[in-house]
């Protein structure tokens, strides 16, 4: 017996609709139906809710079910990557903001020149390009419905341009210091299409 059809027998055997599924596990009916129909399969997550929500072990939901098995082991793999990757990419975007803050404020041994302030801020804005699609990676592996990921996105958009405004601001202090009015207006532009691409890079990420 596959995977769909032990989830379906199960659902049915608690007396469950697709939709009352759906709702207890925050996904839509279409989804908890492509699993059922084996269009799609349940990640991690999404297993181990309807294990319990069934009361029944991943033992007899795997059980000899040889591409659900290894779809689970892939996806704890790619959940492993993903947090690696996502985290890192936090880390040193932190890192980089944290640099410029001190240079801002004249922190002996971490003053920027204008060349290393220049490359510092393309770093910084490429990076919060690599969070957006690991950040959703990231969330989809974890078993978050569509929906919700949107939801996520929208939020998490909304703290980048929080972010990206102070950083704006600390980075205006260092050009301050180092450039010419000819040269902050070329940074100034610079830094701005950076934004403007980085909002895109998100947007369709989101969108998707």
């Amino acid at each position: 017996m596959q995977i769909g059809i032990r989830l379906a027998t199960a659902r049915k055997a608690n007396a469950l609709t697709q939709q009352q599924v759906a709702d207890q596990l925050h996904l839509t009916r279409q989804t908890v139906s492509n699993w059922e129909n084996e269009r799609s399969y349940p990640d991690v997550a999404s297993l181990i809710d309807l294990s319990n929500l069934y009361g029944l072990s991943l033992d007899i939901l795997l059980k000899e079910d040889n591409k659900m098995t290894e779809k689970v082991r892939s996806d704890a793999m790619a959940l492993k990557q993903a947090r690696a990757m996502f985290w890192a990419s936090w880390v040193i975007d932190v890192a980089l903001a944290v640099l410029l803050i001190l240079s801002a404020f004249n922190t002996a041994g971490f003053e920027l020149g204008s060349g290393a302030t220049a490359l510092t801020i393309c770093v910084l804005l490429a990076n919060f390009g690599v969070l957006f699609p690991a950040r959703k990676n990231f969330r989809r592996l974890q078993g978050h419905d569509e929906q919700t990921q949107r939801h996520d996105q929208l939020m998490y958009l909304l703290r980048i341009g929080v972010v990206g405004a102070i950083v704006v601001v600390l980075l205006g202090l260092v050009l301050l210091k180092h450039m010419s009015p000819m040269m902050m207006v070329g940074a100034a532009v610079g830094v701005t299409v950076g934004l403007i691409v980085a909002v895109i890079v998100g947007r369709r990420t989101w969108l998707r």
